[in-house]
């Protein structure tokens, strides 16, 4: 690109920049109406990232398996080795699914809000954490799947697509960069946090599901041959962060037309999101758009620890409060903000924020809400090791006796005492503080397996 021309369209994104939130708004309620490639393009330019960020960022070329960026301080150079062993040693790691409707965006299209965490992470908590954004195919669909979930899912209600259609490849490319995560690099669920807003927040949700029981999702080829995304369910994350998420392509609910007047996100762009990502001929809807109808089995499948970010005049409030109020009442432990004055994916899209003590006040509160997270889930090795040494008495195999042991915790836990019941129910996993009782699962799937041998406990994490 000519000097002079790169030049001009750096002044023009730094002019972009530098408009106040209401002409935002404006500008980004045309380029979602506008046919996908022309959005894409402006929308790309626009969040092009700076100069100042490359050494944050490195580009995956060399994986089959999944595309994208990884971000991380001074990871520009890193060979494929070096970016493996960074996710390795890192304290956490983010697997980011970015929004768009299905149709637009990049994975580096948050990078300014990506390098603010990293460094508030580090400097504020002192961990050191890597992000993996993902990049997925857009609004592809062909004849060639049929997708549909047993009776004995959650979401039986739904019977599928129609079998001449191909569901949506993006879900394909976030559980395969998953996948690679955690079975490749041989990253623990436990100090992995997923996030996702607009549509990527369904596709986080989608990418949860399948990964935790592959089984439970039919996919047949025009050749009748199944398969799956995944072949062995994967575990679970830490924590899971929605922003502003899409959980129906509905646009009945009342917030639809109280904010119509404030958002970016129209009525005409749901049409087009409609139009030109799911097939006409489509008559059951997608099982991951329809969230909102479902009222129960969230639990089965999604992490203890979610946080839930809207703003109180998007379009899709009602539908996110909706999605909130069913999780809260089937038991999840769920974590909800929400600003009032702000609109749509407020949190990343941070051009529409007036006020920028709101985006820094949040980052914090994000920040202590992934430490929270990160220890809940986090039963460590040292809890298990000080209760086997304890010999615990069974009154049979397989029980045990309701029973309080003290314990000093190794490595960074404090001293605390853990409390065991003898019918497997837990409060919530997380570091004891002293002489603080903390119930851990003894028999729940998927938590902690507990059997006796020899009149002695022999325990181990399950994720």
């Amino acid at each position: 690109m000519p000097a002079e021309k790169f030049l001009v369209r750096e002044k023009v994104r730094s002019g972009l920049r530098k408009l106040p939130p209401p002409a935002t708004i404006g500008l980004l309620r045309h380029i979602f109406s506008l046919p996908a490639k022309s959005a894409r393009l402006l929308l790309h330019d626009i969040l092009k990232p700076r100069k100042e960020h490359q050494p944050w960022m490195r580009k995956v070329t060399w994986e089959s398996s999944w595309k994208g960026y990884w971000f991380g301080e001074n990871i520009q150079h890193l060979d494929h080795s070096g970016i493996a062993k960074r996710a390795k040693d890192a304290d956490l790691v983010i697997f980011y699914i970015h929004g768009g409707g299905f149709r637009l965006g990049t994975p580096t299209m948050y990078t300014e809000t990506f390098v603010n965490w990293l460094n508030m992470l580090k400097e504020e908590h002192g961990l050191n954490a890597v992000i993996m954004s993902v990049k997925y195919s857009m609004y592809i669909l062909a004849p060639l799947y049929h997708v549909g979930f047993p009776k004995c899912s959650p979401f039986s209600s739904i019977t599928g697509l129609a079998p001449e259609h191909k569901y949506p490849r993006p879900v394909e490319d976030t559980v395969g960069a998953y996948e690679y995560l955690v079975r490749d690099l041989g990253i623990s669920g436990s100090k992995i946090i997923v996030g996702g807003d607009s549509a990527g927040g369904a596709l986080a949700l989608e990418t949860l599901f399948l990964t935790n029981d592959p089984s439970a999702f039919v996919i047949e080829t025009e050749e009748g041959v199944a398969e799956r995304p995944t072949e062995d369910p994967l575990p679970r994350p830490a924590g899971l962060i929605l922003i502003s998420p899409l959980v129906t392509d509905q646009t009945t609910a009342a917030s639809w037309k109280t904010n119509a007047k404030y958002d970016y996100i129209t009525q005409s762009a749901a049409k087009v999101v409609r139009r030109e990502y799911i097939p006409k001929d489509m008559t059951t809807p997608i099982p991951f758009l329809d969230m909102t109808q479902q009222d129960t089995g969230f639990s089965d499948w999604m992490p203890k620890n979610i946080m839930v970010v809207l703003g109180g005049r998007e379009v899709m409030l009602d539908d996110g409060l909706m999605f909130v109020r069913k999780m809260k009442n089937d038991g999840m432990n769920v974590e909800l903000v929400v600003e009032d004055e702000l609109v749509h994916d407020w949190f990343l899209v941070r051009e529409v924020v007036k006020d920028k003590s709101i985006t820094e006040k949040m980052d914090k509160l994000w920040a202590q809400w992934v430490i929270k997270s990160l220890n809940r889930h986090n039963i460590r090795h040292s809890y298990l090791s000080a209760v086997i040494e304890e010999k615990l008495p069974l009154s049979a195999e397989g029980d045990l006796v309701e029973e309080t042991v003290s314990f000093s915790a190794e490595d960074d836990l404090t001293e605390g005492t853990v409390s065991f019941s003898g019918e497997g129910d837990f409060i919530e996993e997380r570091v004891p503080i002293p002489g603080e009782e903390i119930i851990v699962p003894i028999a729940a799937e998927g938590k902690v397996s507990i059997s006796a041998q020899n009149d002695a406990l022999c325990a181990e994490v399950v994720y």
